[in-house]
């Protein structure tokens, strides 16, 4: 004290805020509560809805997506998994952000040449940020070629992202559908900060969807 000389230090330990420090953030990718349920196509629609991904963003920072790689698993209708590659069923592929509607990126066709699973449609050049401690969701629609352009009836669908879109070998890294960079730190986020599916590694797939050549559709009769 100026006036006491007394000692007046405080040697009370006081806690602040615990600071962590993240090298990087994590992004999660889960089907969204509100995915389609299966569902009967015809050959020709267009616009129509396949499936709806949750991309969600940890507390450490936001994350940019610069692209998403979406599976096309080719069902027999009915039957097992099939690996042929029936690209011409599918055209005109695009993805969404569902909260604002906006188109991200521009339409995508199915790879030609298939690989050792099922065909794939990649979405570059993205720049869909999802923000820190966050989500957003990415929604799939497409067009069906008419059955004259190419259209296959009779077969089954179901749109995955997966952890390893060209195999069925969880062990690929740079085969991962999404590719995103932290927005703070500037690190790829991959590997063990990329979770496709939610805790461990699994493909996010979502509903499987028929496609006929033509539906039938019954309702009352004006007058019945």
């Amino acid at each position: 004290g100026v006036v006491t000389g007394a000692n007046a230090d405080d040697t009370t330990v006081r806690v602040l805020q615990t600071i962590y420090l993240a090298a990087s953030g994590n992004l999660t990718m889960t089907a969204d509560a509100a995915t389609p349920n299966a569902d009967m196509f015809t050959l020709g629609q267009t616009g129509v809805e396949l499936a709806r991904f949750r991309f969600q963003a940890d507390a450490a920072e936001a994350n940019t997506v610069s692209q998403v790689i979406t599976t096309f698993q080719h069902r027999e209708l009915g039957g097992d998994v099939s690996t042929n590659s029936i690209t011409g069923t599918w055209r005109s592929l695009k993805v969404y952000e569902a909260e604002s509607g906006a188109l991200l990126g521009t339409a995508a066709t199915l790879a030609t040449a298939n690989n050792t699973v099922h065909p794939y449609a990649t979405f570059a050049g993205l720049s869909w940020t999802i923000p820190k401690n966050g989500a957003k969701t990415l929604v799939v629609k497409a067009d069906l070629s008419p059955f004259d352009d190419g259209g296959v009836p009779s077969s089954t669908w179901r749109v995955e992202l997966r952890e390893n879109y060209t195999s069925n070998s969880a062990s690929a890294q740079a085969d991962e559908a999404v590719a995103a960079r932290g927005a703070g730190s500037g690190s790829d986020i991959t590997g063990s900060t990329l979770d496709i599916g939610a805790g461990t590694d699994v493909d996010v797939r979502g509903s499987v969807m028929d496609v006929f050549k033509s539906k039938l559709t019954v309702a009352h009769a004006s007058d019945s």
